[in-house]
């Protein structure tokens, strides 16, 4: 369910950005995703999928919101 309201405002987003921020912005997420994929193998030795990734950055951008806009968790 998570993976699913992360994809729906990443399209939201896609429709209403420039193309040229849309790009960047996939490019920068793709590098977020495979830094994190990278150094959970090297660190722990587990292989995770790009989609348990992809929650996880989800989840720390969400508690990054939390915490700098709204000022509690």
């Amino acid at each position: 369910m998570l993976i699913l309201l992360l994809v729906v405002a990443l399209i939201f987003f896609a429709v209403i950005a420039p193309l040229k921020t849309t790009a960047i912005f996939a490019a920068l997420i793709l590098l977020i995703l495979f830094t994190v994929k990278i150094s959970t193998k090297i660190v722990t030795g587990n292989n995770v999928s790009l989609s348990e990734a992809f929650k996880a950055v989800g989840l720390s951008i969400f508690r990054l919101h939390c915490c700098l806009y709204n000022n509690k968790l």
